[in-house]
């Protein structure tokens, strides 16, 4: 199990396979040969059922659409590249939280 750095490149002997964890948002492009990405196993119920197969082909993109460990494995030799999903600048999604305090802080009139 391995955790893939932001913009990595991997290759892949025949039948290998990789379990990596990736964040939602990152995707995965396959530069040469033909991948298999199993997602994350998921609950139906009360019973766990393997993840969603998807094939990326040379030259095409698949994008993580939930958190999890994922199966990356190469039918035949492949090489792929691993890229995180960007990131905003001042803190990305927490602009919101400093945006709300600072308006709840705001200097207000004194009601009475």
């Amino acid at each position: 199990m391995h955790h893939l750095a932001p913009s990595s490149t991997r290759t892949l002997a025949a039948r290998e396979q990789l379990h990596v964890h990736l964040p939602a948002g990152t995707t995965l492009v396959a530069l040469q040969g033909l991948l298999q990405v199993q997602g994350p196993a998921e609950w139906l119920a009360e019973r766990m059922v393997a993840g969603r197969r998807h094939e990326v082909t040379e030259g095409q993109a698949w994008t993580a659409t939930q958190t999890g460990w994922h199966a990356v494995q190469a039918c035949g030799a492949a090489q792929f590249v691993c890229l995180s999903q960007a990131r905003q600048t001042g803190g990305g999604d927490r602009w919101w939280r400093r945006a709300w305090r600072a308006w709840w802080r705001r200097p207000r009139a004194a009601t009475c």
